[in-house]
């Protein structure tokens, strides 16, 4: 039997597992089959560049994945203007399918200029195998391709729409319905944690860190109901969206089934959808942020800064604008391993366990605080101080903190939390604290900073928080008493803090 080849590129590799899955399927039904597949990781050099280019026309089918416009294809210009030349000298060329995974208008436009028989059945039957996903549509997308360009007669099913919304469980097989989870699995009395992450993750078996997060909530004793999803309505695809998420599997009529509601999804949820706007207000639970890093763990390890600069954006600062509660990063991405079938580099989110322990324990120590009234709720209040003088005490731009944090006071006491002390105005909240402990070790010495001290530590509870710190930290941070250590006023024989 003759070989269908296909060169396939994709810009984010979230799809791959998938892809090698249907190979595989594929060649156990006795189908032939060439697939050489490559990441935008695996095209960063002029020399991997040229060699795709090399194989993808030598391909009978070449299917790009975009994500993010023509530019997330490196390989894109070199190949066009190849088929440009060749189709010039009547040539023959490979079929070009292009794929818009994020549908913005320079992926639709690349699609429209550049893909055979773009806006026919024929391109319509291939975008859809690509859009529903999962080894069974890549299954049925090379029996397609081998009918359409090596002139077969094989019975190809139609594209398969996947479950857009489920609830997954490691140790369910299949989806279960709503309420045969929540009679096996939610324990009335308990704490339960809401978790939502993405659909693409459960379709390609990207599920380790979710695992490791469902272990996690479930060890300490809690409930969770893990639901994956398409975050924003598709008409194509015919998806409930996020809405319908919260209110159906998170909502028990008009009250909260959940405590709290873990996301590792990245971006905002409101800045793109406003009207997503109340969906938290609806569910009225702490919405706490586990950071997912594009970034592997030896980088955020290394690097003096940690998570990069596009993962704060991604998920830290934009999640902000849905009012989350930013954690940790509790898992890297890893692409380590190479698809023996296919040559793509697999990329996979892997967790981080310890981070996964601390996001998880602050998530539950949020959904039990749901519980306790105002006045048995134990508040800090926490001012920036960097660089640690007393002049950057409470600095923000073009904000008085101050006369914020004065406001904060008064509501709280309203709302019947314990207050001990209200101020007139920002200024003599500023000038007590100027009057106590401060970091600034300019114009005190250890000694007089010590006197201001509002608690101490003496040597043997220090030494057993210094035990308690990462090894790289500890080896950073003094086993004795200095002179002046940014966050402790030190003297030989304790540890001093402010109030």
């Amino acid at each position: 039997m003759k070989p269908l080849r296909i060169s396939y590129f994709s810009a984010t590799a979230t799809e791959i597992p998938s892809l090698s899955a249907g190979v595989r399927r594929f060649r156990e039904q006795g189908g032939c089959v060439e697939v050489r597949a490559r990441t935008k990781t695996q095209l960063s050099s002029d020399r991997q560049v040229k060699a795709f280019v090399r194989d993808a026309l030598t391909a009978h089918a070449v299917l790009i994945i975009l994500h993010g416009g023509k530019a997330s294809f490196p390989s894109f210009d070199i190949l066009m203007d190849e088929l440009n030349e060749r189709s010039r000298k009547g040539e023959k060329t490979p079929y070009i399918h292009i794929y818009a995974s994020g549908g913005d208008e320079d992926g639709l436009g690349a699609a429209r200029d550049f893909s055979d028989a773009f806006g026919t059945t024929q391109w319509d039957t291939i975008n859809a195998y690509l859009t529903h996903g999962g080894h069974l549509n890549f299954y049925n997308l090379f029996l397609f391709l081998r009918n359409l360009l090596l002139e077969e007669k094989n019975r190809a099913e139609a594209p398969t729409p996947l479950p857009n919304e489920g609830i997954y469980h490691p140790d369910i097989p299949g989806i279960p319905c709503l309420y045969e989870y929540l009679t096996q699995r939610v324990k009335p009395g308990r704490v339960t944690a809401g978790l939502w992450f993405y659909q693409s993750y459960w379709v390609n078996g990207n599920l380790s860190y979710i695992d490791a997060i469902i272990r996690e909530i479930e060890r300490r004793g809690a409930n969770v109901i893990p639901v994956f999803h398409h975050r924003w309505k598709d008409n194509v695809l015919g998806n409930h969206g996020a809405d319908y998420i919260a209110s159906h599997f998170f909502m028990d009529g008009e009250r909260p089934r959940i405590d709290v509601l873990i996301n590792p999804m990245m971006f905002s949820l409101t800045i793109a959808a406003p009207e997503y706007k109340k969906i938290l207000q609806g569910l009225d639970v702490p919405f706490i942020q586990a950071m997912t890093m594009m970034n592997t763990r030896k980088y955020w390890e290394e690097n003096i800064q940690g998570v990069s600069v596009m993962d704060v954006s991604y998920s830290a600062a934009q999640p902000e604008f849905d009012g989350a509660l930013i954690t940790v990063p509790v898992a890297s991405r890893e692409q380590d391993e190479t698809d023996p079938l296919t040559g793509a580099l697999l990329a996979r989110n892997v967790p981080i366990p310890d981070r996964v322990e601390k996001m998880v324990s602050i998530a539950l120590n949020w959904a039990r605080l749901r519980h306790l009234g105002n006045h048995e709720k134990r508040v800090a209040i926490v001012f920036h101080n960097y660089p640690p003088r007393n002049d950057r005490i409470g600095c923000a731009a073009g904000l008085d903190s101050f006369t914020s944090v004065k406001h904060l006071l008064d509501r709280m006491k309203e709302e019947g939390y314990q207050v001990e002390r209200l101020y007139e105005n920002g200024d003599e909240l500023a000038r007590e604290l100027l009057s106590g402990l401060t970091w600034d070790g300019r114009w005190l010495t250890s000694e007089h900073m010590a006197e201001r001290a509002e608690a101490v530590a003496d040597e043997d509870r220090y030494h057993a928080w210094h035990k308690g710190l990462p090894g790289r930290i500890r080896k950073k941070q003094p086993k004795t008493g200095a002179k002046y250590q940014e966050g402790c006023s030190y003297t030989m024989e304790k540890c001093c803090f402010q109030a």
